[in-house]
């Protein structure tokens, strides 16, 4: 991936590292053009076409002494010079502090080869996963589980127990640059590696002090963080040892979505209620002034001669007033405001957080050429955000008897034993996920060279252990089961209220629940049903890794290089909750108690070969080839391998080609999960597509295989000579998935269900009990689906010096675009009953891929001042390229081929800004900055929800994809001695 083979002038060299491309020698000019104006600017005389040298060339300008080698490849060949045939983007320093956000993880997400991240926000509300507030990087768009994340090279533990790298916990002002190797590279980094490689490179030769505080907010006031960063670092033992650390800590407010008025319209989908099959109406309409036709915060009564009749404050009574569209459990028109919850509070946007992170690192030369280091780094993070409320949509079932029911409509009743009722329970409150994470990692290792054979070979091994801890809180949830004995209340004896079932248990200890308004429960009962489940999740990682690589000899065309390497990896995983979190004793529970382990041996080979150089129409041409043998104690024995070509016919031109055999292995979460719940609503194909409640119980199996993949990636660099500081790229991508790692969603199930699919209908029971209708799902996941995805990826930077235009004029300009067309991303599952789903073009979620995606920015820079804009944003999509559009003559609706009223998803452009002033105080060498991210403030595009599950609780639009803050403004200042 990258190394610095020499030891001084490391932090000069780093910001030198955009003038190179891995692909070419000297190949793409700073894909990143502030990273390659940086250099320029660090030495006020140095020429401009100092932009185009070689980054060991460039190093050495800074240093005023010998070449710095510095490679970057998506290789495991260590050879200056080496041009790799797997494409890889180098993201410096300067570009990720100019992003307006706490966090790295937002600055290479803005890329487009980055789709479908986890973030912070598209995890806000999420309990039993325990990926609340983690930023997790996705290339291609294949899932962020498919993307290896290393740091200097090495592999890290998972944040959580997926084995997800929460990127936002490494030490973020030691970052000098990331490498992003965007293609799959099993056969040279090891599983999880089928989309690509992200590398954080660190510098480990920091000497100094330096520090930063910043802060920030939106243009709404709101979601105010900070970010503290102290670093420093010092050599000792007359230069022989060096000794650094660096910590951080930073806090985010959170948000709630009923702050941002473009959340106030009421947007959603739902149901048709005049579609009938063959009447040429769309089943799902999409509407606005959407609200929820039998349940309030109060309570509503769903049927019966007082249907529509909801509790405000302290029981008084209101009728609702139905709007012209009427699809229990949702309306649009009417008293709608007044009966939904994204509008009153909703769920969070971007939950609160609290990160605190620590690194330190020691190491000492043995001798001229060994050396051995110690490090060890600890990330906190802990996250409270508003989820849910406790819902009960129009399916509790209220006996007459009820003790608090009002006498008026108790009279009323007309002798029915019983009525339906909604709520959304505003007594008891918002549910909140709340999360501590902890992740922990020592490394011991050393690393040297000598000479063999005549050549110089180096070496590197390192042994480490890694744990995260992740304690979940399922908070302000209810015990079902109380909560049903509460809400059935009666007149007791002595006419006092109690619960029925108190009748029969006189030592129950229930305490009846008043739900018929607000502010009229009591504390006790509330004190009662409340509860606050929780689970503790563990993820062990032990890894022991060597490596050696070096050119034994030379062919007609150059030296021959070779990269070898052995890696044995263990990973266990254990989560505990007690006893009472069997599934259905929570409205939210936080998961089952389960452990599990594998063990992985491997060892890989890679070499590099010269087939001809410096003949006509073949100034270069190189084969690059990788296999590696894995071991897994669950699965046995696979191998994995790749191989590739870079040919040059003449300076200016670069062609470049991969094949490769790719895996992922399941996660210990796919393997051994015992069971998480999740309680939600789907439309019942079988039930003329009412909505009905369900709750599911996801469960890992242990038959799972590693996914395989084949990679093809061809593409080229153009650098013209008649035009210098120019560079352009190319690059296709096709990946071919087979046995992929799969789980279908509840609504998925039942649809497959009801096309004839027996294995999903064995996966659902009906519940009736009660009267409430309620299906339970188990859902597992399978080795069964095949994706196809295919792409390409467009590059150009250009620097231009401002004297170049005009004598005199000062600075450097520089600009650099990138687009990622997504051309097919086609999924099927192999079910019986469902058919392939093309996600390419869909803008609907964070399993979304956008038709493009693209950044371009101009960069100018002087001795004291650094301006940027950046101009980004995605195409266009819908919301199911499965889905039919129209409003009249549509063909009968489907599970498979769903008719709707509007399918389509805007795309948006964003501007960002940033500028930044450096200046001297003493020895001190400072830097004020100010950005702003969606400096105008631009509305993401209504992404309705529904008509299925709660999507009158949640925000209309697409996390993963838009920005959903507003304009966030930062401003801060470094310092470094």
């Amino acid at each position: 991936m990258g190394r610095i083979s020499s030891r001084s002038g490391v932090a000069a060299a780093v910001r030198t590292i955009l003038t190179r491309s891995a692909l070419g020698a000297p190949a793409l000019v700073a894909l990143l053009a502030v990273g390659g104006t940086q250099i320029a600017f660090a030495q006020e005389a140095a020429p401009a076409p100092q932009l185009a040298q070689t980054a060991s060339a460039a190093a050495a300008s800074a240093q005023g002494g010998e070449p710095e080698t510095i490679v970057v490849s998506g290789s495991r060949i260590v050879r200056d010079g080496f041009s790799s045939p797997t494409p890889v983007t180098v993201v410096g320093a300067e570009v990720l502090q100019s992003n307006a956000t706490s966090n790295i993880a937002d600055a290479l997400n803005t890329m487009p080869n980055f789709a479908g991240s986890a973030t912070p926000q598209t995890s806000a509300v999420t309990v039993t996963s325990g990926t609340q507030a983690i930023n997790g990087l996705n290339i291609g768009g294949l899932g962020a589980v498919r993307t290896l994340v290393l740091v200097n090279g090495q592999r890290m533990v998972g944040s959580v127990l997926t084995g997800l790298v929460d990127v936002s916990e490494l030490p973020q002002q030691l970052i000098t640059r990331v490498d992003v190797v965007t293609g799959g590279a099993s056969a040279g980094y090891g599983s999880d590696a089928l989309a690509g490689v992200v590398n954080f490179v660190l510098d480990t030769k920091f000497t100094g002090l330096k520090s930063e505080i910043s802060g920030g907010m939106s243009n709404y006031g709101d979601d105010g963080n900070y970010r503290v960063n102290l670093t420093a670092g010092t050599g000792f033992a007359g230069g022989r040892g060096h000794f650094e650390v660096s910590g951080e800590a930073d806090y985010d407010d959170g948000l709630l979505i009923a702050k941002r008025p473009w959340n106030n319209y009421g947007i959603g989908y739902i149901t048709n209620p005049n579609y009938k099959p063959g009447n040429g109406q769309p089943l799902n309409l999409l509407v606005d002034q959407l609200g929820v036709s039998n349940a309030s915060y109060g309570g509503t009564i769903a049927s019966g001669p007082f249907r529509g009749t909801r509790f405000g404050q302290g029981g008084e009574q209101i009728q609702t007033q139905f709007g012209p569209i009427v699809s229990d459990p949702l309306m649009s028109g009417g008293s709608w405001a007044s009966q939904t919850v994204a509008n009153v509070r909703g769920a969070a946007i971007q939950p609160q957080q609290r990160r605190q992170n620590a690194f330190g690192r020691v190491s000492w030369d043995l001798t001229d050429d060994i050396e051995i280091y110690g490090q060890g780094s600890f990330g906190h993070l802990s996250s409270f955000s508003d989820s849910v409320p406790v819902f009960y949509p129009g399916n509790l079932t209220i006996q007459s008897d009820n003790a608090f029911l009002p006498a008026n409509i108790a009279q009323g009743l007309g002798g029915a034993p019983n009525f339906k009722f909604g709520t959304f329970n505003g007594d008891l409150g918002i549910q909140h996920p709340i999360t501590d994470r902890k992740v922990s990692r020592m490394v011991l290792g050393a690393d040297g060279k000598f000479d063999m054979f005549g050549t110089r070979w180096t070496w590197d091994g390192y042994a480490s252990y890694g744990f995260s801890q992740q304690h979940i809180i399922s908070g302000n949830t209810i015990n079902v089961t109380r909560y049903m004995q509460a809400i059935d209340a009666v007149k007791g004896p002595n006419g006092s209220i109690v619960c029925r079932s108190t009748l029969a248990n006189p030592s129950n200890g229930c305490v009846p629940l008043n739900v018929f308004g607000l502010g009229v429960a009591s504390q006790d009962a509330i004190d009662y049903v409340i509860a606050n489940p929780y689970s503790h999740g563990r993820l062990d990682q032990k890894v022991v890794s060597a490596n050696l690589h070096g050119s034994p000899f030379n062919d007609w065309a150059g030296p021959v290089s070779f990269a070898t390497g052995i890696e044995h990896r263990r990973e266990a995983t254990s989560s505990y909750a007690p006893q009472d979190s069997i599934t259905g004793t929570y409205f939210l529970a936080a998961g089952l108690p389960y452990s599990g382990s594998f063990a992985v041996t491997e060892g890989y080979l890679e070499t590099d070969v010269p087939l001809l150089k410096d003949l006509p129409l073949a100034k270069e041409l190189d084969l690059n080839a990788a296999v590696r043998q894995t071991h897994y104690s669950t699965f046995g024995t696979t191998r994995t391998w790749k191989v590739g070509f870079t040919y040059s016919p003449f300076d200016d031109l670069r062609f470049r080609a991969t094949r490769s055999l790719d895996i992922r292995e399941p996660t210990l979460v796919d393997l051994y999960q015992a069971g998480t719940t999740t309680s939600n609503a789907i439309t019942d194909p079988f039930n003329n597509n009412a909505t009905v409640a369900y709750r599911s119980l996801t469960t890992g199996n242990r038959s799972l295989v590693p996914e395989r993949a084949y990679n093809t990636v061809v593409g080229f660099v153009y650098q013209p000579s008649w035009l210098n500081r120019f560079s352009a790229s190319f690059d296709y991508y096709d990946v071919q998935i087979t046995g992929g790692i799969t789980s279908f969603s509840a609504q998925q199930l039942i649809n497959l269900c009801y096309n004839g699919s027996q294995s999903a209908c064995s996966t659902f029971t009906r519940d009736t009990s009660g009267g409430n209708p309620l299906l339970n799902f188990t859902i597992a996941p399978l080795n069964f689906a095949t994706e196809r995805s295919r792409r390409f990826v467009v590059e150009s930077t250009y620097a231009l010096p401002m004297d170049s235009i005009h004598s005199g004029w000062a600075g450097m300009l520089g600009f650099r675009g990138s687009a990622t067309h997504y051309i097919t991303d086609l999924l099927n599952s192999g079910a019986v009953g469902s058919i392939p789903i093309e996600y390419a073009g869909t803008n609907y979620d964070s399993r979304s891929i956008p038709s493009w995606k693209y950044s371009a920015a101009m960069v100018y820079q002087l001795e004291h001042w650094n301006f940027q804009l950046t101009a980004r944003g995605l195409g266009a999509g819908v919301y199911s390229n499965t889905n039919i559009e129209c409003t009249t003559g549509c063909p009968t609706s489907t599970a498979n081929n769903v008719t709707v009223s509007d399918n389509h998803i805007a795309g948006a452009l964003y501007f960002d800004f940033a500028a930044a002033y450096k200046f001297a105080v003493g020895r001190a060498n400072s830097e004020v900055f100010f950005n702003v991210r969606n400096m105008f403030n631009k509305y993401p595009p209504v992404v309705a929800q529904g008509p299925g599950a709660t999507g009158y609780d949640f925000f209309p639009a697409n996390a993963a994809q838009y920005d959903v803050l507003g304009a966030v403004f930062r401003l801060g200042v470094r310092v470094q001695l």
